[in-house]
């Protein structure tokens, strides 16, 4: 009984995240092509297990020899901020849609969110430029105001969540300014991905932003995939996800090895899609799901580019 007791107090321990939490970091780079070389894919199976478990810390030493992926290189400029914003909220999100370049920065405070986007448009003559007497959309919902502060950019803030939510965009809203030199160099992308998927959106933050999920405590990376041209029903997007936090596994796993260490196979919870989980050199996890072939999971995560382990010097401020 004893040894029962200590093995459960060892898998609390193991699922508890750690106290560093994940890191990326902001400067400045340069775009890059969609695509990459990738190593081959390295799938030796070697065990089949079965149960629930929490996955506990194998030694993350990649074999002699082996280099991954560059790390990217691509930065996005997100040089506006809210200057009047209501007590308690910090910047806790920051996202790219690498497909259009709409970008987007998030204060929460609880379930409250108030976010900044900004995207390149084409000029018009007829768009608003004042956000003080800018248009509301959804004014009795979740208020969105957009404005332009230059004619090839369209910024617009939303409030979701808030107390008087009208009267806080456009408070937020008019307080926007400039902010140079703000960013985020994009801490993890895809590499290779089968032909009817490419790279969608990044986020940096505690939680993917609209998925229900969170919100959670540590700083943790999202990176999703979407369809090439018109979405076919049959098109299941990739998500990757890297975080400090302990996976959990359930049901059958298989042992593989990915990006030269250990990794498993699990079924997707409840009747989802395959979850490819593996430790990486630097003591993160990276997490990837999608209803593709598990040779196809483990070659997606084998071309990763995932940037290094270093302080996101804006998150909760």
């Amino acid at each position: 009984m004893t040894d029962l007791i200590r093995a459960v107090f060892e898998e609390q321990a193991d699922r508890a995240p750690d106290v560093a939490g994940l890191r990326a970091a902001l400067a400045p780079g340069l775009r890059t092509p969609r695509r990459w070389a990738v190593p081959a894919v390295a799938a030796a199976v070697v065990a089949v297990v079965l149960g629930f478990a929490v996955w506990t810390r194998p030694e993350a030493v990649p074999p002699a020899g082996y280099a991954p992926p560059d790390a990217p290189d691509l930065t996005v400029a997100m040089e506006y901020r809210p200057t009047d914003l209501p007590h308690g909220f910090t910047e806790r999100h920051r996202l790219i849609e690498l497909a259009d370049g709409h970008w987007s920065r998030t204060w929460l405070n609880g379930t409250g969110r108030i976010t900044l986007g900004g995207r390149t448009v084409e000029p018009s003559a007829t768009a608003h430029t004042d956000p003080a007497t800018a248009p509301v959309e959804d004014p009795q919902g979740s208020p969105w105001i957009t404005w332009r502060p230059r004619p090839d950019l369209e910024l617009g803030v939303r409030v979701t969540d808030v107390p008087d939510a009208l009267l806080v965009a456009r408070a937020a809203a008019v307080s926007v300014v400039a902010a140079p030199g703000t960013g985020l160099t994009v801490p993890a992308q895809f590499g290779w991905l089968p032909d009817n998927l490419m790279r969608g959106t990044v986020q940096a933050g505690p939680g993917p932003l609209g998925s229900g999920q969170g919100p959670f405590s540590g700083e943790t990376v999202y990176v999703t995939s979407t369809s090439v041209g018109t979405q076919d029903p049959g098109d299941h997007p990739i998500t990757a996800e890297i975080t400090r936090l302990s996976p959990t596994l359930h049901g059958e796993r298989t042992e593989v090895t990915v990006r030269g260490l250990p990794g498993v196979l699990t079924p997707g919870v409840p009747q989802g899609a395959r979850t490819l989980t593996a430790r990486l050199a630097d003591g993160r996890w990276l997490r990837i799901r999608g209803g593709t072939a598990d040779t196809d999971l483990i070659r997606i995560a084998d071309g990763m580019r995932i940037g290094p382990d270093r302080p996101w010097n804006w998150f909760g401020r």
